[in-house]
Order: C-alpha cells, then structure tokens, then sequence
C-alpha cells in the first residue's frame, strides 16, 4: 500500500462515506465504530471513537496528509438527553485529534455544523458571532474553539444540512430518504414552512471537502447550497421532480414541535469565501435533486 494520503472518521456513515467513495482507495482509510462498510476496496479500521487514545494511535501509526473528521452525534435530541456522551465524542474528540495533527503536520479538516449560530439573524458569514442554543450546538462552537486553538491550521467546516441517497444500495437514512418513504407509501408528510437553511447535497459537500483538505485554507469557511429555503418548499420540488402527489406535503411550524430543545429559525449561511476558493457556488436544490433523484 502507499503512503496513506488521507484518514476519514465516520466513515461508516452518511457524509463519510460518500467521501470514502470519491477518494483512492490505494491511499485512504475510514474509522468506523460500528456499521462496517460495504466491501469497496478501501481500507477500514474498526475503533471505539470514546477510546481517543487509540484513534490517536492509528492517526500517528499511518501519518495521512489530512485527517477529515465527520465522526460525530448529530442527533440534537439525543445529545440533550446524554450530554456527557455527546461532550465527549462532539467537543472532546476533535480537540484531542486537533492536536495530534498539530504535532504530525497532518492537515485536520473538522465537520462542523450551521447549528453553532442562534439562527435569530440568518444570512450567517464566517465573521458572524456564534450563539448556539443546544447542547449540540454548544458542544460543536467548543469544538470549534478548541481545534483552533490546538491546530491553527486547521480547517473548521461549517455544514449546512445535509440530503442526498446513500452511497450503496437501499435508502439509508436522511432528510431526503424520509420524505420519498412517506410520500412513495401514502403518507403525510409534515414539513417546517418557517425555519430556513441553505441545504447542501452529499456528494457536492464530500467532494468540497476533499477539495479544501488538499489546499492551503485554514480557518473557518462555511459549506451550504446556493438557496435559502424552507422545508415545504423542498417537499414541493422533490414531488414535481418525482410525480408524487403534492397533496400529500402538510405545512407545519417548527414551533409546533419544540420540546425541551430549542431549534434556530434561520440557519441560512452565506458561502461567499467558499465560491472564491472552489470557483462556483455549490447546486440549489432543484438542480441537484434532478441530477440524484432522475434515472440516467
């Protein structure tokens, strides 16, 4: 084998795997913790991301050029309900993976999440203050902090939400799979009309960020597609590409559904420094829904 190239946690799942997909398979490997990944050539390591000190093990036995960190508890609920757990695997590990590449001169690309901003202004730029108002949020903005510290050169991702279909065969699970499930058996489908991101699709996201991790960028850099929109309105352009019925789409109001988590009304990230590095601004939704979701 040659020399490993580059390292992806989470590799398993939705992001990482997709990044996995798009890399040589000669001079990468996926961490996973527990779903192991379809036969495809590449190399695996099978490793409790809780056990920092081995990942900082196999980071410092193969030396990869970038370490791409997807790895993460991204389930906002859950992450209230177990905060300890959350903390360690969504602030604690990247800190520590930061400054193992630190030390290597491994370049350290951190998945980072929209959800660090309070979403009470929208339109976020790099520069914008962070406010979070989850324990996720909170736990991604002291990640953040914490790897930048550690890593000056490092790169912190900011991630819109994500959707797209799954590298393998079957559905996975995703923002975009649970809308055709319901919608393909019948069901309603109850969607936000009033909270905003700037979704981006899978592939364009997994092939940006390989783009950044072999490049000189470090700092903060937003990743999102190039429209703000709401979740209804996303349902619409999934049923007139598909032929579902529209009918079937049921407007609903993310205040309806808040608990003892808060969720931010406005997520919407501006991308303007990442056009001037990539060359383009990334899909809007319709076009790349048709290019996924059309047969060739």
């Amino acid at each position: 084998m040659r020399r490993t190239e580059l390292l992806v946690t989470g590799a398993s799942g939705f992001l990482g795997s997709h990044i996995m997909h798009q890399s040589p398979s000669e001079t990468s490997i996926g961490i996973f913790q527990t779903n192991r990944p379809a036969d495809d050539g590449h190399n695996y390591l099978q490793l409790d991301l809780t056990e920092t000190n081995r990942v900082v093990a196999a980071l410092k036995k193969y030396k990869p050029k970038a370490l791409i960190h997807c790895a993460a508890k991204i389930n906002i609920d859950w992450c209230e309900k177990h905060p300890q757990q959350a903390w360690l695997l969504n602030a604690e590990l990247p800190a520590t993976l930061a400054k193992a590449c630190a030390e290597l001169d491994c370049k350290f690309v951190f998945v980072s999440s929209d959800m660090v901003f309070d979403g009470e202004k929208g339109e976020y730029r790099e520069s914008d203050s962070i406010n979070p108002i989850s324990y996720y949020g909170r736990a991604k903005a002291a990640a953040e902090r914490a790897v930048l510290q550690a890593c000056p050169q490092a790169i912190v991702a900011r991630v819109a939400l994500i959707y797209g279909l799954p590298v393998s065969t079957g559905r996975g699970s995703s923002f975009l799979t649970w809308v055709l499930d319901r919608l393909e058996a019948g069901l309603q489908v109850p969607l936000f009309v009033d909270q905003y991101r700037t979704p981006v699709e899978v592939s364009e996201l997994a092939e940006t960020l390989l783009i950044l991790s072999g490049s000189d960028f470090q700092g903060i850099i937003h990743i999102a597609g190039g429209e703000k929109i709401d979740r209804y309105a996303f349902g619409e352009i999934v049923c007139g590409i598909t032929g579902q019925n529209p009918a079937l789409l049921q407007k609903s109001s993310y205040r309806d559904t808040l608990n003892d988590v808060l969720r931010p009304r406005d997520l919407s990230m501006r991308t303007d420094l990442l056009c001037e590095i990539i060359g383009h601004r990334l899909s809007h939704c319709g076009s790349a829904l048709r290019r996924i979701l059309i047969k060739q």
